[in-house]
């Protein structure tokens, strides 16, 4: 017998640390259905932040709720995560956990539907958290190697960040610039990386290494004849929800998904 959408809703925003596959499965396969609800709990992240964070609440539903928005590919996901993201004053890590460092880029760039406007609210606000701003610029590559949006249209975008679109101030966010305009080959930026780089902007105990990265991506792409998008194998879109969290350790041993799941699934 198949659960109702209020049992699905209240299985994935139960106060238990079991993973709630059976909703999961029933959810994936009706999204028209549990759309909508999924949606309020996006919401809440920024409407009711206080019990969403209330250390007594222990539903990770919002959380479960982005992965099946972006396997569903949902549009009006993308407005109410970029508020969420833009809260001042909030702890992200609080907020989001891993996932935010782990998979909001993916999760971005999934529900954005090729719609730069969003990103770049939260890459140019120097008052969201650098990971924030660094997760939306690594949603600008994940974009283009998922062959949603040109790359000629990001890299554009980008030198406006190089030229005077981003504070010119030491900052993460500028490494993370310079890494995502490598990742989609730097031969239009290299020499505003090269100035970047000299002016001290770049921060990081890896900064001799990204600009090796850099050099050898410039000199590939020139070798090719053209640009090169970096294949990292670590930014597709979000896929099946179930496999996406189902082995993560924020769910009980007891119930979530065992390795030999995931060897036998069919990628």
């Amino acid at each position: 017998m198949k659960m109702t959408i209020a049992e699905i809703i209240a299985a994935i925003d139960s106060q238990s640390d079991d993973l709630p596959r059976r909703a999961l499965e029933e959810a994936m396969e009706r999204p028209a259905d549990v759309t909508e609800p999924l949606l309020d709990l996006v919401r809440d992240i920024a409407r009711d932040t206080v019990t969403v964070l209330d250390p007594n609440n222990r539903s990770i539903g919002y959380v479960i709720a982005l992965y099946l928005l972006a396997q569903f590919r949902e549009t009006r996901a993308y407005p109410l995560i970029v508020e969420a993201l833009s809260l001042q004053d909030v702890d992200m890590d609080m907020l989001f956990g891993d996932m935010l460092v782990e998979d909001m880029a993916r999760i971005l760039a999934s529900i954005s539907g090729g719609d730069l406007r969003g990103l770049r609210y939260l890459i140019e606000d120097p008052g969201n958290d650098p990971r924030v701003r660094k997760t939306a610029l690594d949603a600008l590559y994940a974009l283009v190697y998922c062959e949603v949006s040109e790359r000629e249209e990001v890299m554009e975008y980008l030198t406006g960040l190089f030229c005077g679109g981003l504070e010119r101030l030491p900052s993460p966010v500028w490494t993370a610039l310079v890494c995502t305009a490598s990742w989609l080959g730097p031969e239009e930026l290299y020499l505003e990386i090269q100035r970047a780089h000299q002016e001290g902007l770049l921060v990081g105990d890896r900064i001799h290494l990204l600009m090796e990265e850099v050099e050898s991506n410039y000199v590939y792409g020139l070798e090719m004849g053209a640009p090169h998008v970096t294949e990292t194998g670590a930014h597709g879109l979000v896929g099946n929800t179930l496999f996406e969290i189902g082995g993560h350790a924020m769910f009980n041993a007891a119930t979530r998904l065992k390795p030999e799941e995931f060897f036998a699934q069919s990628w």
